[in-house]
C-alpha cells in the first residue's frame, strides 16, 4: 500500500485550484511530477463532473470550501485504499471521458439528423437528410415496406421542388427525375408482392401517382413557359404510371420486372 503524502492535501487543493483557474489537467500533473499518479484520476473525475453534468458552485468563498472539501476527502480515500494495481482505475476515468465524448457526439449526430429533415438541395445539410433517407431504404427488407418508402421519397422530392419554387430558386430538374425513379422503383418492388397484397398496394399507387401529376401540373402552371415543359411531360408520365398500376391490378403481366437492384437515381445534394 502507498503512503500519502503529508502535504497532499495542500496539493490536491492547489491543484484543484488551477483546474478551476482554467489549467490542463497535464499542465497541472507536470508541477507535481512525483504525485502525477495520485493526482490524475482525482483530476479527471473533477474535469468530467464539470463538463459532463455541468456541475457549479456558487464562485464564493464557502462554496470553494466545500468544492476542495470534497475532492480532499476523495483524495484521502484514494489513497487510504490505494493498491500498486492502479492503473485500471487510470483507465475507467479515460473510457469514461471516451464515453462522454461519444454520448456528445451522438446527441449533435441526433439533433443534425432532426434539423435536416426540412433542408433543401443546396443547403450544407441537405447531404445528411439523403443518407439517412438511403440508410432507411437499404434496411427495409419487405417488399411492400420498400415500396411505400420510395413512394414517400418520391412526395418529398416534389414537396422540395415546391419549396425551391416558393423560395424563387431556380427550377432544379434533378427533383423531378429522382421522384420518377423512386415512384418506378417502388413500382417494381411492388411486383414482387403476392396476388393479394399486391392489388391493394396497386390501388395506392394509382392514387399516389395521380396525386404526384396533379402536384407537378400545379407547379408548370408556376413557373416561367420555357420551365412548363418539364413539368407536364412529368406529369404525363405519372399518369401513365398510374394507368400501368390500375391495369396491373387484373394484369400484373404489365408491372416492370424486379431488378437487383433497389437504389433509384440519386436526389441532387447541391444547386
Amino acid at each position: 500500500m502507498l503512503e500519502m503524502h503529508p502535504d497532499f492535501d495542500r496539493i490536491v487543493d492547489d491543484a484543484f485550484t488551477r483546474l478551476q483557474a482554467g489549467e490542463t489537467i497535464g499542465e497541472i500533473l507536470a508541477r507535481y511530477p512525483e504525485h502525477a499518479a495520485q493526482l490524475e484520476p482525482l483530476l479527471e473525475v473533477a474535469a468530467l463532473c464539470v463538463r459532463a453534468y455541468a456541475y457549479t458552485e456558487p464562485a464564493s468563498a464557502t462554496g470553494m470550501a466545500r468544492q476542495r472539501e470534497r475532492y480532499l476527502a476523495l483524495a484521502r480515500q484514494q489513497a487510504a485504499a490505494r493498491q500498486p494495481r492502479r492503473r485500471p482505475t487510470r483507465w475507467f476515468g479515460r473510457w469514461a471521458m471516451a464515453a462522454a465524448a461519444i454520448l456528445v457526439a451522438l446527441v449533435l449526430a441526433t439533433a443534425a439528423v432532426t434539423a435536416s429533415a426540412s433542408s433543401l438541395p443546396g443547403d450544407w445539410l441537405y447531404p445528411v437528410k439523403i443518407a439517412v433517407e438511403e440508410v432507411r431504404t437499404a434496411t427495409a427488407f419487405d417488399p411492400a415496406q420498400r415500396a411505400t418508402w420510395h413512394m414517400v421519397r418520391a412526395q418529398r422530392r416534389l414537396a422540395e421542388l415546391a419549396a425551391l419554387l416558393e423560395k424563387r430558386r431556380r427550377l432544379d430538374t434533378r427533383l423531378v427525375t429522382a421522384s420518377q425513379a423512386e415512384a418506378l422503383a417502388a413500382l417494381r418492388e411492388i411486383a414482387r408482392l403476392p396476388d393479394a397484397e399486391r392489388k391493394a398496394l396497386l390501388a395506392r399507387y394509382a392514387a399516389f401517382a395521380r396525386t404526384q401529376a396533379q402536384t407537378l401540373e400545379h407547379h408548370a402552371a408556376q413557373v416561367p413557359p420555357p420551365e412548363q415543359p418539364v413539368l407536364s411531360q412529368a406529369a404525363d408520365a405519372y399518369r401513365d404510371l398510374a394507368a400501368v398500376a390500375e391495369t396491373a391490378q387484373g394484369q400484373p403481366e404489365v408491372l416492370p420486372l424486379p431488378t437487383p437492384t433497389r437504389r433509384p437515381a440519386p436526389a441532387p445534394t447541391e444547386t
